[in-house]
């Protein structure tokens, strides 16, 4: 039965898209699809809320919060409960990795002139244009994305979002579904974490 499977690629491309043009702080997007036995559970979660910045790890402690978050989204258990009698079979999240980390650094990002020499005013010039840059990237919104599946023996009848629990400052996810048995949408909220189909 590919006909769930295919209907949420097409809304979660059309979702992620329009992802990248809103961003809230405070607010996410819930993706969920069934196809026979077979769950996939997408976020779409400002970094902001669950990380704390929107940029590159700037300091010991933001690498080791990244850190932490990583693992944390590993397994489900923190983020998302899908009722059932299912297991996970993969996580993936968007997190930057320290390979990434040390490709920015070695673009000379965050290099200034160690050695103290004046380069003029052209160098001047450029460093006012690398700080214009630096702002312009601390600026720019970033979403954290993550992706579970699981794999099913009896049909989930209800998944609750349980990253709201330590997320103190994510109030809303918007939620979508098609599953075997009915599709629809939702605004989940701390107070009301979970969704029935």
């Amino acid at each position: 039965m590919t006909k769930p499977i295919t209907l949420l690629v097409i809304m979660m491309s059309c979702c992620f898209s329009a992802a990248g043009k809103v961003h809230l702080h405070g607010q996410g997007q819930l993706f969920v699809s069934q196809e026979n036995n077979d769950w996939h559970v997408a976020f779409i979660l400002p970094a902001a809320d669950v990380l704390g910045f929107e940029h590159s790890p700037a300091s010991a402690e933001q690498k080791r919060v990244l850190q932490t978050l990583a693992k944390r989204l590993t397994t489900n258990d923190s983020v998302v409960n899908l009722r059932g009698k299912c297991t996970l079979s993969e996580a993936t999240h968007s997190l930057l990795t320290e390979h990434d980390e040390d490709h920015e650094s070695a673009t000379g990002y965050e290099d200034e002139h160690e050695d103290g020499s004046d380069h003029g005013n052209h160098e001047g010039a450029h460093h006012e244009a690398d700080d214009h840059e630096r702002h312009e990237a601390h600026a720019k919104h970033t979403d954290v994305e993550v992706e579970y599946h699981f794999a099913c023996a009896s049909s989930a009848k209800t998944l609750s979002v349980t990253l709201f629990q330590w997320v103190p400052t994510l109030s809303r996810i918007q939620a979508q579904w098609i599953t075997q048995v009915s599709q629809g949408s939702a605004t989940l909220t701390p107070a009301n974490p979970t969704l029935e189909w």
